[in-house]
Protein backbone atom coordinates (compact mmCIF):
# COMPACT_ATOMS: atom_id res chain seq x y z
CA UNK A 1 0.00 0.00 0.00
CA UNK A 2 2.74 2.34 1.10
CA UNK A 3 4.18 1.57 -2.69
CA UNK A 4 0.92 2.76 -4.25
CA UNK A 5 0.75 5.83 -2.33
CA UNK A 6 4.13 6.85 -3.32
CA UNK A 7 3.24 6.06 -6.88
CA UNK A 8 0.21 8.22 -6.70
CA UNK A 9 2.18 11.03 -4.56
CA UNK A 10 4.63 11.04 -8.00
CA UNK A 11 1.51 11.77 -10.52
CA UNK A 12 1.50 15.18 -11.93
CA UNK A 13 -2.21 16.57 -12.25
CA UNK A 14 -0.78 18.80 -15.27
CA UNK A 15 1.12 15.81 -17.20
CA UNK A 16 -1.81 13.42 -16.34
CA UNK A 17 -4.72 16.17 -17.84
CA UNK A 18 -2.31 16.88 -20.72
CA UNK A 19 -2.26 13.56 -21.64
CA UNK A 20 -5.88 12.75 -21.69
CA UNK A 21 -6.57 15.41 -23.75
CA UNK A 22 -4.36 14.72 -26.64
CA UNK A 23 -5.81 11.49 -26.49
CA UNK A 24 -9.52 12.92 -26.58
CA UNK A 25 -8.48 14.95 -29.28
CA UNK A 26 -7.54 12.10 -31.93
CA UNK A 27 -10.71 10.93 -33.30
CA UNK A 28 -10.95 7.10 -32.47
CA UNK A 29 -14.50 6.00 -33.53
CA UNK A 30 -15.65 2.62 -34.86
CA UNK A 31 -16.73 2.36 -37.45
CA UNK A 32 -14.44 5.39 -38.26
CA UNK A 33 -11.19 6.13 -37.76
CA UNK A 34 -10.75 3.01 -35.66
CA UNK A 35 -8.37 3.31 -32.72
CA UNK A 36 -5.16 3.13 -35.35
CA UNK A 37 -4.28 6.95 -34.15
CA UNK A 38 -4.89 6.45 -30.31
CA UNK A 39 -2.50 3.06 -30.72
CA UNK A 40 0.15 4.98 -32.81
CA UNK A 41 0.57 7.93 -30.24
CA UNK A 42 0.23 5.74 -26.93
CA UNK A 43 3.04 3.17 -28.83
CA UNK A 44 5.36 6.26 -29.48
CA UNK A 45 4.82 7.90 -25.95
CA UNK A 46 5.91 4.29 -24.28
CA UNK A 47 8.65 4.53 -26.30
CA UNK A 48 9.68 8.34 -25.03
CA UNK A 49 9.39 6.77 -21.55
CA UNK A 50 11.57 4.05 -22.24
CA UNK A 51 9.18 1.26 -21.98
CA UNK A 52 9.10 -1.75 -25.19
CA UNK A 53 5.35 -1.53 -26.33
CA UNK A 54 4.42 -3.81 -29.15
CA UNK A 55 1.28 -4.00 -31.73
CA UNK A 56 -1.22 -7.62 -31.83
CA UNK A 57 -3.63 -7.34 -34.61
CA UNK A 58 -7.01 -7.96 -32.45
CA UNK A 59 -8.76 -7.89 -36.03
CA UNK A 60 -7.46 -6.28 -40.14
CA UNK A 61 -7.22 -2.71 -39.20
CA UNK A 62 -7.66 -3.25 -35.37
CA UNK A 63 -4.80 -3.34 -33.46
CA UNK A 64 -4.05 -3.72 -29.59
CA UNK A 65 -0.93 -2.31 -27.19
CA UNK A 66 0.61 -4.21 -24.85
CA UNK A 67 3.82 -3.63 -23.06
CA UNK A 68 5.23 -6.05 -20.22
CA UNK A 69 7.07 -4.31 -17.47
CA UNK A 70 9.60 -6.30 -15.40
CA UNK A 71 10.32 -9.88 -15.24
CA UNK A 72 9.39 -13.02 -13.21
CA UNK A 73 6.41 -13.41 -11.22
CA UNK A 74 3.81 -11.47 -10.81
CA UNK A 75 2.81 -8.10 -12.21
CA UNK A 76 0.69 -5.28 -13.10
CA UNK A 77 -2.19 -5.61 -16.11
CA UNK A 78 -3.98 -2.38 -17.15
CA UNK A 79 -6.28 -2.79 -20.46
CA UNK A 80 -8.38 0.04 -21.65
CA UNK A 81 -10.27 0.82 -24.86
CA UNK A 82 -8.22 2.97 -27.54
CA UNK A 83 -11.85 3.11 -29.80
CA UNK A 84 -15.21 4.85 -29.11
CA UNK A 85 -19.09 4.99 -30.32
CA UNK A 86 -19.46 7.14 -32.81
CA UNK A 87 -20.15 10.85 -31.49
CA UNK A 88 -23.30 11.16 -33.79
CA UNK A 89 -24.22 14.45 -34.72
CA UNK A 90 -21.91 16.57 -33.33
CA UNK A 91 -23.48 20.10 -33.39
CA UNK A 92 -25.78 18.82 -30.64
CA UNK A 93 -22.72 18.91 -28.09
CA UNK A 94 -21.98 21.42 -25.92
CA UNK A 95 -18.46 20.99 -26.35
CA UNK A 96 -16.71 19.59 -29.48
CA UNK A 97 -16.51 15.85 -28.58
CA UNK A 98 -12.70 15.64 -29.81
CA UNK A 99 -12.29 18.86 -28.82
CA UNK A 100 -10.22 17.75 -25.70
CA UNK A 101 -11.05 20.96 -23.46
CA UNK A 102 -11.75 21.36 -19.89
CA UNK A 103 -15.16 23.22 -19.20
CA UNK A 104 -15.02 26.02 -16.85
CA UNK A 105 -17.86 26.31 -13.64
CA UNK A 106 -20.72 23.97 -13.35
Amino acid sequence: MERALLAAEAVEEKEVVGLLQALVRIPSHYPGPGKAGVVAFLEAFLKERGLRPFRQEAAPGRPNLVVDLGEGEGGLLLEGHTDVVTPGDEALWRYPPYGGTRPTGG
